[in-house]
C-alpha cells in the first residue's frame, strides 16, 4: 500500500523534534558504548530430542542454491548441506567439503582435493563429479544463477581431475574465488538428485538432498519445515545436539516475540529491535553478534537518482547515529560506506580504517547542505517514490524521517510498502521498479571479502547495481584487485576504487546492524554472529 504525507514540519531540527514527540520508543538499557558483540557462547554439553526454532524469514521459496538470495533458504541449506570451505563464527574459513588445495602456475589452476569418506543423507557417497557438477551448474546462462556474474566470471572451465579431485581453470586469476566458497555458490549438491528432480528440485515436495549435518523430514508448506540428523553426517567434531528441529516459519516479529515469552520456542536468530526489551526480561539470553548486514537506500535509475547529486543531497537527510540508536534501540552502529568493517581483511585493516575514515569524514547530517544541492539540479524533481518492506517497523520509522526531511528540502516523497514476498522482484526485474526512484532495504555480502558486495553493485554486470553505475576506473582497479593475491596490495587497489564510489553514493549506507539472538534458559552452544546463516549453526545448540 501507499503512504502519502503531505505535512511539513520546519526545520532542520525535525528529527530531534520527532525523537522528542516519542514518534520512536526509548531504547531497551545498553551497556555504555553499545552491547557487548561476541562470536558465539559456551559450546554445548549434552543432546536434547528437538529443538524448537523460528525461521523470522518465513519460508524459503525454494532450496536451489543458485536461485535464491534468501535467508530463509540459506538458514535451510547450511544445516542440511555442506561448502567447499566452511565458514566459521569469527568470519575465518576452513576446510569443508574441500580437504586441501592448491593453486597452480600464475594462480590460473585452483585444484580441490575432495574429502574422501563423506556421504549423502540418503547414504550414497560423495563423488568428485558431484562437486564438478555443483560448481559447473553456475556457469551455465541457462540457469541464470545469482553468483554467475559475482563469482564465476574469471572462471574457463571446471573439470574432474583424478578419482578425488575437481581442477576449476581460470581466464585471469581471481583471488574471490577461493573466498566464495563458503557461500551459496560452494554447496555441493548430489548430482542424481537434482537432475532427477527437473525443475520440482528445491520444492516443498522435493526438498534437498545433501551431506550437512540434518536431513529433512518433513516439509509442511506454510506452516514449518522438520529436521531430522543426519546418521550419515561424516564431521565426528560436529556432530548435532538436538536429534530434530522443527523450523517454524514466523515472519511476524509480534508473533516471533510472544512465541519466544512463552516458551513455545527455544530461540531464534533475528531478534526484531522491538523485541529487545521484552526478551532482555524473560528468563532466556540475548546475544549480540559481529554481522555484514547493511541498512541503505538504493537509489534507481533511470530518473532523477541517476543524478549523483541528489544522491547526495539525499545521504546527507540521514542522521546515521540517532537512527541506529534510536531506531534500532541500539542493536547497530552507524555505517558511512559499502563494506562494513567486520568484512575487512586482518591483514590490511590500517590500510581501509584509514579509507574508512576518510570516507565518513565527507559524509555529514546536514538538511540546508542537502537543500542547497538540490537547488542547483536545473531539473530538480518535485516528487520520489521510496519503496520499503511493510510490516518492517525500522523502515517505516527511518522512511517516514526521510519522507518529513525530503519535505524540508521541497520533495514530495511518497512511501510504498511491499510485501516481503515481493522484494526480490523489485532487485531483479527493471520492469517492477518503474517509476521508483528508491529503495530501502538490508543487504549483506555472503563472502569474507571486501571485493565481494562491492562487485555486486557497482561494477556494470552487477546484480545490484540499480542506479547504473558505470565508472571505468573504478572497474579497472576491481578487476585489478580481484587479480591480487598479496592481501596489502589488495587492499591498497580497493580503497583507490573505494574512493572513487563512495562519494557517487551508488548505494547510501546507514547503519551496521548487529545479530541479535535470543536463546531459552539452559541451552548454549550458538554461532552468534552473522556467519550462523552460512554455517551449521543449528547443530551446534544444545544444554549447558
Amino acid at each position: 500500500m501507499d503512504h502519502h504525507r503531505t505535512g511539513r514540519i520546519t526545520g532542520p531540527g525535525l528529527l530531534a523534534a520527532a525523537l522528542m514527540a516519542g514518534m520512536l520508543s526509548s531504547p531497551a538499557p545498553a551497556a555504555e558504548g553499545g552491547p557487548q558483540l561476541q562470536n558465539e557462547t559456551p559450546p554445548a554439553q549434552g543432546s536434547m530430542d528437538l529443538l524448537r526454532w523460528a525461521a523470522p524469514f518465513g519460508e524459503p521459496p525454494t532450496l536451489d542454491p543458485a536461485k535464491g538470495a534468501d535467508n530463509s533458504i540459506y538458514l535451510v541449506n547450511y544445516n542440511i548441506c555442506d561448502t567447499m570451505l566452511k565458514l566459521n563464527p569469527d568470519y575465518s574459513q576452513s576446510p569443508g567439503l574441500a580437504e586441501s588445495w592448491e593453486y597452480g602456475p600464475d594462480h590460473l589452476s585452483l585444484t580441490f582435493r575432495v574429502r574422501q569418506g563423506v556421504s549423502f543423507s540418503d547414504g550414497s557417497p560423495l563423488t568428485a563429479e558431484d562437486v564438478h557438477f555443483s560448481l559447473a551448474r553456475h556457469m551455465d546462462p541457462e540457469l541464470a544463477s545469482l553468483y554467475r556474474s559475482t563469482v564465476f566470471p574469471n572462471v574457463e572451465s571446471v573439470a574432474v581431475s583424478g578419482p578425488d579431485s575437481v581442477t576449476v581453470t581460470f581466464r585471469r586469476p581471481d583471488e574471490m574465488f577461493l573466498n566464495s566458497m563458503a557461500t551459496p555458490a560452494g554447496i555441493i549438491l548430489k548430482k542424481d538428485f537434482v537432475e532427477a528432480s527437473g525443475s520440482a528440485y528445491g520444492s516443498p515436495q522435493n526438498g534437498q538432498i545433501c551431506t550437512g549435518a540434518y536431513r529433512i523430514e518433513q516439509w509442511n508448506s506454510g506452516a514449518n519445515v522438520v529436521l531430522a540428523a543426519n546418521p550419515h553426517y561424516w564431521d565426528a567434531d560436529n556432530q548435532p545436539h538436538a536429534q530434530k528441529i522443527d523450523l517454524q516459519f514466523v515472519s511476524d516479529s509480534v508473533a516471533l516475540t510472544q512465541a519466544l515469552l512463552s516458551g513455545a520456542l527455544d530461540g531464534s536468530y533475528e531478534i526484531p529491535p522491538s523485541a529487545i526489551a521484552p526478551l532482555g526480561a524473560a528468563p532466556g539470553t540475548l546475544y549480540y553478534g559481529p554481522s555484514p548486514q547493511m541498512f541503505h537506500l538504493y537509489p534507481v535509475a533511470p530518473g532523477p537518482m541517476a543524478d549523483p547529486r541528489m544522491r547526495q543531497a539525499f545521504s546527507m537527510l540521514i542522521d546515521r547515529e540517532t537512527i541506529a540508536d534510536k531506531v534500532y534501540h541500539g542493536s547497530a552502529s552507524a555505517n558511512y560506506a559499502m563494506v562494513p568493517p567486520v568484512l575487512w581483511n586482518g591483514e590490511a585493516l590500517p590500510v581501509l580504517q584509514a579509507s574508512y575514515d576518510r570516507i565518513r569524514a565527507g559524509m555529514r547530517y546536514d538538511v540546508e547542505a542537502a537543500r542547497q544541492l538540490i537547488d542547483q539540479i536545473p531539473d530538480r524533481p518535485d516528487r520520489l517514490t521510496l519503496v520499503t518492506l511493510t510490516g518492517n517497523e525500522q523502515m517505516r520509522l527511518a522512511a517516514t524521517l526521510l519522507q518529513q526531511l525530503a519535505a524540508e528540502v521541497g520533495i514530495d516523497l511518497t512511501i510504498k510498502e511491499i510485501m516481503p514476498a515481493q522484494n526480490a522482484t523489485y532487485f531483479f526485474d527493471a520492469n517492477a521498479r518503474a517509476g521508483v526512484d528508491l529503495i530501502m532495504n538490508q543487504g549483506y555480502s555472503v563472502a569474507p571479502d571486501e571485493l565481494y558486495y562491492p562487485s555486486r553493485v557497482v561494477l556494470p554486470e552487477g546484480v545490484f547495481n540499480l542506479a547504473r553505475y558505470d565508472n571505468p576506473e573504478v572497474a579497472r582497479l576491481l578487476y585489478g584487485a580481484r587479480a591480487e593475491f598479496d592481501a596489502a596490495r589488495r587492499a591498497e587497489i580497493f580503497v583507490e576504487a573505494q574512493e572513487i564510489y563512495e562519494p557517487a553514493q551508488v548505494i547510501i549506507p546507514i547503519a551496521n546492524m548487529h545479530e541479535v539472538l535470543y536463546l531459552r534458559e539452559g541451552l548454549t552452544g550458538a554461532v552468534t554472529s552473522y556467519a550462523y546463516l552460512f554455517s551449521s549453526s543449528l547443530a551446534r545448540i544444545g544444554p549447558q
